[in-house]
């Protein structure tokens, strides 16, 4: 069993070093039996005599043979001869020969070659079973060897820009060199500037996995896992160059702007002052920490890293321009103006300086003077994917939603990881009722972040929208997984809950954010909703009284107060309501929503004609409300109008098709079509 264990190890072996070994034990065993063979096949006696003397006594004989034209045979007497260097170049005469014969040199010279042949075959062995333990360290100087002409001929593929052909050289290298990191790295990123972005993560990973120093290559993955929206785990590789080396700048500068923006901005400020404390030359690093103290509001901080810049170059445009950002967040608009108009009069091109004008307008107001400036940046030759982004904001708020959408679309094709473009989109799809391209955006950016908190607020409000009820409970649960402590995510997760029908769980939901919110009249309005829609009137009425005594003058909760209690089947109640409605009525008389509850309590006292006349004015106080139309519909088909009963609910579903009544519209229409 040993014997076997034995003969899989050397099987184990690199196959390069096993071969190396066996062909270095056969040269010398051939070599010695060429030599050896050469001498002996000489004929004569003499030189048999001159043979044996050299291998038992090597000061006699060594004149014959060496004029005997020793040739290829050096390796062999040396071998058997360890003085015949010393002796080589004498010239001293043979003068008897030993008495033997030719039979017993040729025995002897076999005995030799036998001798040779077992210690080779030991020492091959002793070889092989070093080899099987320190095989590895071994095999890489031989690896680097072998991959050096592939590096040299990328580096020369490089020289002729053929990028392609670069990476397949250094991807060879790297697989016939696996250990070397600076290699996985190099190949990286040719692969990154090729955009290649997967392929350049994997080997950024190699390259960490074999030198856990590399930092280059852990920044660069923090990046790539940054823009896959992974901020967390983007943190976490920058965070590896810090365990190496705490006073990393780039490193801490890195990590501080990824949890800035993920909203841990108490872990900011150390890693600012870390990097703002380390001596360094380097103007881009200075200004980037300026910019990321300007972030957590530390103008002061911010300036006295922008003036050690400024001493370092004076006539630098992005120090001072990062200096009018400073007063611009200062309030100070006329000094920003004052500075950017130094820098592009010596600097009418610099992108930062136009930028930072741009957004100077628009924190003054003046849209058209910032669409302006944007638009010299988006008309450059190749415009930056920020300033298309900002410049397609500006148009979408000054009303070109269609031109802003199309240049939104653009940067996405560009850059689908770029995930600000598609929430924009995406929520000024969800506002123009586009609900399904809206929640199909959202669910893309999900893909990249899939704990954006936005693209799940939007993918829930959409979903709800197109009556999805399933994927907007699982974009809720998704979001309250994130912060269960968040009102606003418990308030859409009700409203995902409410959207598919489950009343019970909404209402729990409710009562959850009422106890989040416990000034707030919101959760129990919508728990008096739910019952009043499940029939529950008395319910609906008491969660709404709850609701008032957060809130007295809450003029919703008052409004539903008085319609609920006209939808009571008691009499007294009803008139309570009737009675309430029309006080809101004179309180608020420019109110549709006040008006058609009013109308509602005339129908209840079967005055229709009355009725009709509010829902009339509630038509013309807002246009847009469509339970005012709906309730002039229901209220003409009570008097036999059905034509106009027809027209006013075909309105209704018009302004809304998804409002709460919709259904019980879609009802009437198809009986009065019948």
């Amino acid at each position: 069993m040993k014997i076997l264990n034995f003969l899989f190890r050397i099987l184990r072996l690199p196959f390069d070093l096993h071969i190396l070994t066996l062909l270095y034990c056969v040269g010398i065993l051939r070599s010695v039996y060429r030599g050896m063979s050469r001498l002996l096949r000489r004929d004569h006696e003499g030189q048999l005599a001159s043979a044996f003397s050299f291998c038992t006594k090597p000061s006699l004989g060594i004149c014959r043979c060496h004029n005997d034209r020793l040739g290829s045979n050096h390796f062999v007497y040396r071998w058997l001869c360890p003085d015949f260097e010393r002796h080589a170049g004498t010239d001293v005469e043979h003068t008897s020969a030993p008495p033997t014969s030719a039979g017993a040199v040729v025995q002897s010279g076999r005995l030799r070659i036998v001798t040779v042949g077992v210690g080779l075959v030991v020492g091959w062995l002793l070889c092989v079973v070093l080899l099987s333990r320190y095989g590895a360290a071994l095999q890489r100087p031989l690896q680097r060897w072998r991959s050096s002409d592939n590096i040299r001929a990328a580096e020369k593929a490089l020289q002729r820009q053929d990028v392609t052909g670069a990476i397949a050289l250094f991807r060879r290298a790297a697989e016939e060199n696996p250990h070397d990191a600076g290699l996985q790295y190099k190949l990286a990123v040719l692969l990154l500037q090729s955009g290649r972005r997967d392929e350049a993560e994997i080997h950024f990973r190699a390259a960490m996995e074999q030198d856990p120093s590399q930092w280059r290559s852990a920044l660069e993955l923090a990046r790539l896992t940054a823009g896959n929206g992974r901020l967390a785990a983007a943190a976490a590789f920058a965070r590896t160059v810090l365990e190496n080396n705490p006073q990393h700048a780039e490193a801490n500068i890195i990590v501080a702007s990824y949890l800035l923006q993920l909203g841990e901005t108490d872990s900011v400020r150390a890693h600012l002052d870390t990097a703002s404390q380390t001596e360094t030359t380097d103007i881009d690093l200075l200004t980037k920490t300026a910019a990321l103290y300007l972030l957590i509001r530390e103008p002061t901080i911010a300036r006295s890293l922008y003036d050690r810049a400024l001493a370092m170059a004076p006539e630098s445009a992005t120090v001072q321009t990062g200096l009018a950002y400073i007063d611009m967040v200062a309030g100070n608009f006329d000094g920003a103006d004052m500075v950017l108009n130094r820098v592009l009069d010596r600097h009418p091109d610099d992108v930062s300086a136009i930028e930072c004008r741009a957004r100077l307008y628009t924190m003054k107001g003046d849209l058209d003077r910032a669409i302006a400036t944007y638009a010299k940046l988006v008309e450059r030759p190749d415009p930056a994917h920020v300033h298309l982004f900002e410049y397609a904001t500006l148009i979408i708020g000054a009303g070109r939603i269609d031109e802003g959408c199309a240049i939104l679309r653009g940067v996405i094709a560009d850059r689908p990881d770029y995930i600000q473009p598609r929430l924009l989109l995406a929520e000024t799809y969800r506002r123009r009722g586009m609900a399904s391209l809206a929640a199909e955006e959202a669910d893309r950016v999900l893909d990249y972040q899939p704990h954006n908190v936005e693209a799940l607020k939007i993918a829930i409000r959409s979903n709800i929208a197109i009556k999805n009820s399933a994927g907007a409970l699982a974009a809720a649960q998704r979001l309250i997984r994130l912060d269960m402590k968040n009102p606003d995510h418990v308030s859409l997760l009700a409203a995902a809950q409410e959207s598919g029908g489950n009343s019970v769980a909404a209402t729990d939901t409710y009562l959850m954010l009422s106890d989040l919110l416990p000034t707030s009249p919101v959760p129990h309005l919508k728990i008096a909703l739910l019952k009043m829609a499940a029939g529950d009137v008395h319910g609906a009425i008491s969660y709404t009284r709850l609701a008032l005594e957060r809130d007295p003058d809450n003029l919703v909760g008052l409004n539903n107060l008085a319609f609920f209690m006209i939808a009571s089947d008691d009499d007294d109640v009803a008139l309570e309501g009737f009675e309430r409605a029309v006080a809101l009525k004179k309180a608020y008389p420019a109110n549709a929503a006040v008006t058609d509850t009013l109308g509602l309590a005339y129908c209840r006292a079967k005055a229709f004609d009355r009725a009709r006349q509010c829902f009339e004015d509630a038509n013309e106080i807002d246009p847009g409300y469509p339970d005012a139309f709906f309730h002039l519909g229901q209220t003409l088909l009570e008097t036999g109008d059905r034509k106009g009963a027809a027209k006013a609910i075909g309105a209704a579903l018009t302004i809304n098709p998804t409002f709460h009544g919709a259904r019980e519209a879609r009802r009437l229409l198809r009986e009065l079509a019948e």
